[in-house]
């Protein structure tokens, strides 16, 4: 797909699909652009570190739409029981990892605290939004967090 930017810096961009997300070439630069689906949303990374949520494009007569839903918190929630907050689990914001409660392979119940996180002087009980297996921890006990930071990967399973 070729995408055209105007106004007073026009660019071309150019993006096609690939085997893990799509390439975006820009001022005759490659980025590679790493996506993945998380329950009923898509993500991307350009490192597979930091992931985003995608925005969402709205086609009408050949002009695309970005939809304002993408700032609305899809990483977690400290109940561990909203619509949005299961698959990998993104920080919003900075913080610091307290305790990991689970381990890779682990087979959880929707519900079950995963990790305490302290944001703002307050500790946050990170709980699982599904039942799943934990596929992947991407931090450790201690160590401070940037917003935007892949906590953990579920991988949903039957109940």
């Amino acid at each position: 797909m070729r995408i055209y930017l105007s106004g007073s810096n026009e660019r071309v961009i150019d993006l096609n699909k690939s085997d893990e997300g799509f390439t975006l070439e820009l001022n005759n630069k490659l980025h590679n652009i790493y996506t993945k689906k998380v329950g009923l949303n898509n993500y991307f990374s350009f490192d597979k570190k930091k992931w985003a949520k995608l925005v969402e494009l709205n086609h009408i007569d050949e002009t695309f739409i970005l939809d304002e839903r993408i700032l609305i918190n899809a990483g977690f929630k400290p109940s561990g029981q909203g619509s949005e907050d299961f698959g990998s689990l993104i920080t919003q914001m900075p913080g610091k990892v307290i305790k990991i409660l689970v381990k890779e392979g682990d087979i959880v119940k929707k519900g079950k605290t995963l990790l305490i996180l302290e944001a703002m002087k307050m500790e946050n009980e990170i709980k699982s939004g599904m039942d799943a297996k934990i596929k992947s921890i991407h931090v450790k006990e201690n160590q401070s967090i940037e917003s935007g930071q892949l906590l953990i990967e579920l991988e949903e399973i039957d109940a």
